[in-house]
């Protein structure tokens, strides 16, 4: 709890080395919910990369026709989009993180794109929107002995382990 209260105990699989403070991505901030560097370097997502030509990409967001740029129009203080401007061959538009991310099925929006003549590569990392305990970064501090008490107050800062009654 936090002060008394039940906490909203977010998870997620990997954060790609950082997790997000929560007024980054979700809602007003909550003193809990801060972004910690994460130890999720072993997971099998930490790194992940997709690739798509002008044409699939625009197929896959719709509305632009060929897609010729995107450009982040909003980031995260950790590097995650929140909105991206994508401009195609039939116009533009502004999409959010969670239409990105499923339009493309992406892993998360913690990435970086390159365009080499028209065949974009997506390099990201991580998997999940990056806001409280990282499960990968968690199973490794397991495994170097950390107690869970140890490991929760590292992801949930200054909650406190309680008995519901």
């Amino acid at each position: 709890d936090y002060k008394g209260k039940v906490i909203l105990s977010a998870f997620h699989s990997s954060s790609g080395g950082h997790t997000e403070n929560v007024e980054d991505g979700w809602s007003s901030p909550l003193p809990y919910l801060r972004g910690v560097v994460d130890y999720d370097q072993l997971a099998p997502v930490f790194q992940w990369n997709r690739t798509f030509s002008a044409w699939e990409m625009g197929r896959f967001i719709g509305g632009v026709g060929a897609v010729r740029s995107l450009i982040p129009e909003k980031i995260t203080p950790h590097g995650r989009i929140i909105t991206m401007k994508i401009v195609g061959s039939r116009g533009s538009r502004n999409i959010t993180d969670d239409e990105l991310r499923k339009a493309l099925k992406l892993k998360s929006t913690l990435f970086t794109i390159s365009n080499n003549r028209g065949t974009f590569t997506i390099q990201g990392r991580g998997y999940g929107h990056g806001i409280g305990l990282s499960q990968w970064g968690s199973h490794y501090l397991a495994t170097q002995g950390i107690p869970y008490y140890q490991i929760l107050s590292h992801y949930y800062k200054d909650a406190q382990l309680t008995t519901l009654n």
